[in-house]
């Protein structure tokens, strides 16, 4: 008996495996497309972050407190990015963070230890405090900015130090 063709079971077996491998296919193309607008959004979030954080640093006259604002209130590239400025007046040691080695961040579970970016030695200038040791006036700035991530919020969050200049008589 010679045999021309597939039978009916064979074909139905061959449909399924086709539709699971698209069906295969299709969610990971899906997963790949989500996983790009979300870096997407983030690196806009990097981008927004750095220009608020360029325009805090610039400013001479910081003074403690909180802000929060909206980017793009009409839509746009924007929509949906929101900031939150906290800037906070402080004091440190200069011994004791050389012994440290760290100035000791606010409180965030996810905060990458301080100076672990920026590892070139700096000095600030016109502060109190000596260039060995002593006490000296910072302002802490933290800016958070939220963007649309999935269904909910994410946020990015940099956080950096400004020396205060020393106030003259």
């Amino acid at each position: 008996m010679s045999r021309r063709g597939m039978t009916l079971i064979e074909m139905a077996i061959a449909i399924a495996v086709a539709a699971s491998m698209l069906m295969i296919i299709t969610m990971t193309v899906s997963t790949g497309l989500r996983m790009q607008t979300e870096s997407d959004r983030l690196a806009v979030a990097v981008s927004l972050a750095q220009t608020k954080l360029s325009q805090l640093m610039s400013n001479p006259g910081l003074t403690a407190g909180k802000s929060t604002g909206q980017f793009g209130q009409e839509g746009g590239l924007y929509a949906g990015y929101a900031y939150e400025i906290t800037i906070k007046e402080e004091r440190i040691d200069l011994a004791k963070v050389a012994a440290e080695g760290e100035i000791k961040p606010a409180v965030v579970g996810d905060q990458i230890p301080a100076g672990t970016q920026n590892q070139a030695a700096t000095t600030v200038r016109n502060v109190t405090g000596s260039e060995t040791g002593g006490l000296v006036d910072i302002v802490r700035i933290i800016v958070i900015i939220k963007y649309p991530k999935g269904r909910g919020q994410g946020e990015y969050r940099v956080e950096t130090f400004k020396g205060v200049p020393k106030k003259t008589s």
